[in-house]
């Protein structure tokens, strides 16, 4: 543990020595300044062997105050490897920062027998006899090693991602889709436009909602500057509840302009509009609204070509199939495709046209049961982007721009809330929300409620919304 760097929970926060330290939801809670002075020294990057240095004291009296720092729930101390598409480059790069060389040749060896055996997974290629054995061999090494099973079973509590290794593969045909089938897809403009409404609509409900828990904060405390770990604590019951209403009163009133713009008569199986009448409508029933978070720029639709053949579409003979619009997510981000992309740097640099500026994300955990997984968490950030770790620090320590939600705060600009960090930035408070707004909106396109039958509509070309029962 003399090589493990403890650090200070994100929400845990001591503006001095002397204390008092703040937990969120509690009173200030005095603790001896020696105690306090660690915890504010405790970053996730400094060994005890180096905060006893900084300190003045030894080795064995910081380990005994750090034990008491975990025994308050004020410190996290133990081997955390941050999350990535390689867990096990990341766990090299933390057994590496172990400034003992033979103890770091000792922790480095079990991790190089199961680096070895994935090369050999790799090497079996199509040889399914070989790659059984070396399937085989890993996982034996793995449960050798770690003294756990070397694959999880699937149940309601266990997100993706089960097994020790998996293979990715890009298919090896190339699509070119053109102007006949984007001409085709033109409908898609006044769809987004609407879609575009509908997260602008959630996103400005949340805020009012947040601006209620500022100014309930600021009145308790005194202070225009409200601590961030404090706010997202008391905002809970609007991410878990409240938002949760907002979403669903914004999606019925959504369906209710879309039922005026393209009517539904009762027994068609069959309804179709042209593009040039809904725009028009679209374009006065969702007037432009401010974009409510920095997610809510992106829109992903699946569209899908039915055709006989590519004969028949470079004919114009076919139709499109809208399959989903996933709202506030860029789903070409997700790690499954930028690992495969042949230009990953490509992506990068069409993320900085997106967002001009850096962006605050907050830190995920990671996993969830529902949907998040190594393997479609969003890795498009770059250098010059903020994480804000709200509940949970997942991201390397080392790396630069990473928050606690305890060093930054909210105040008011013109009205509206925001969030200033410690070197000036700021950033909408929604931003802070990012994921859980993301969450609530991702399948939230519905373009006509729920009933026992709804036609199939078109625009031109596109179906928009598929026959139902």
């Amino acid at each position: 543990m003399a090589w493990i760097p403890p650090r200070r929970l994100p929400y845990i926060r001591a503006e001095s020595d002397e204390g008092p330290v703040h937990v969120p939801g509690r009173r200030p809670q005095q603790a001896p300044p020696h105690l306090v002075a660690l915890l504010r020294l405790a970053d996730g990057r400094r060994s005890p062997r180096e905060l006893a240095r900084i300190l003045g004291t030894s080795l064995d009296e910081v380990t005994s105050r750090l034990t008491e720092l975990v025994g308050r729930r004020w410190v996290s101390w133990r081997l955390e490897v941050p999350s990535g598409a390689c867990p096990d480059r990341e766990l090299r790069a933390v057994l590496e920062r172990v400034g003992d060389a033979e103890l770091r040749r000792g922790v480095l060896e079990p991790l190089e027998v199961l680096e070895r055996g994935r090369e050999r997974v790799e090497a079996a290629g199509r040889d399914a006899e070989a790659l059984c054995e070396a399937l085989a061999a890993l996982e034996e090494d793995f449960t050798r090693i770690t003294d756990t099973a070397s694959q999880r079973a699937k149940g309601s509590r266990t997100a993706p991602n089960r097994s020790l290794v998996y293979s990715d593969t890009r298919r090896s045909a190339t699509a070119r889709i053109g102007g006949t089938v984007l001409d085709a897809m033109a409908p898609l403009d006044p769809l987004m436009t609407s879609a575009a409404w509908l997260m602008g609509r959630l996103g400005a409900r949340v805020e009012q909602r947040a601006v209620e828990v500022y100014e309930k904060l600021s009145a308790a405390s005194g202070e225009e500057r409200v601590n961030l770990a404090d706010f997202w604590f008391a905002s809970m019951p609007i991410l878990h509840g409240g938002a949760v209403t907002d979403a669903q009163e914004v999606l019925a009133e959504f369906q209710r302009r879309w039922a005026r713009i393209i009517p539904l008569p009762e027994g068609e199986a069959r309804v179709r509009a042209s593009h040039s009448a809904v725009a028009s409508q679209v374009a006065e029933a969702f007037p432009p609204v401010p974009v409510a978070w920095s997610a809510a720029r992106y829109l992903s639709p699946d569209v899908l070509i039915a055709a006989r053949d590519t004969g028949a579409i470079g004919r114009g003979d076919f139709e499109l199939v809208l399959g989903e619009l996933h709202l506030a997510s860029n789903t070409m981000g997700a790690s499954l495709f930028v690992s495969q992309h042949p230009e990953p740097a490509e992506l990068l640099r069409l993320t900085g046209r997106d967002h001009p500026g850096p962006r605050l994300l907050p830190l995920l955990p990671k996993e969830h049961k529902a949907r998040l997984s190594t393997r479609v968490r969003n890795v498009l950030v770059r250098p010059e982007d903020y994480y804000v770790a709200l509940m949970e620090l997942t991201a390397d320590p080392h790396r630069d721009r990473t928050v606690l939600s305890a060093d930054a705060h909210v105040v008011r600009r013109d009205g509206r809330p925001v969030v200033v960090l410690p070197g000036g930035a700021e950033f909408p408070v929604t931003d802070v929300f990012g994921h859980v707004l993301t969450t609530l909106a991702m399948d939230m396109f519905q373009l006509f409620p729920d009933a026992d039958h709804v036609p199939r509509v078109m625009v031109d070309k596109l179906v928009v919304s598929r026959e139902s029962w």
